[in-house]
């Protein structure tokens, strides 16, 4: 649970380190796009290394990987369902148009 809280705690300072670079007019840093992938790939790679540690994983990835095309499947499904419920109750046609 502290960790969590660390992370909010984070994430609040970077916010308001952000909000406070924009009040004051200056740009986003340049080495912070570079920073963020570096970052992502450092995070991919430990995760990576806790995968592969963890020995109940492989006996899983079946059950995994069905879960993971179901989600997949029904985000997929309720979005274009969602858009087309949308679009026919915003009387909205296929290019975008108020009819």
């Amino acid at each position: 649970m502290s960790t969590l809280i660390l992370y909010f705690i984070c994430l609040g300072f970077g916010g308001l380190f952000g909000y406070l670079l924009k009040k004051k007019g200056k740009k986003k840093p340049q080495f912070l796009g570079n920073l963020q992938i570096i970052s992502t790939i450092v995070l991919l790679f430990t995760m990576g290394i806790g995968i592969g540690l963890d020995k109940n994983i492989f006996n899983a990835l079946p059950f995994i990987g069905t879960l993971s095309l179901l989600y997949a499947l029904s985000m997929l499904f309720f979005t274009v369902l969602f858009v087309f419920l949308i679009r026919k109750f915003l009387n909205i046609n296929k290019k975008g148009e108020l009819k």
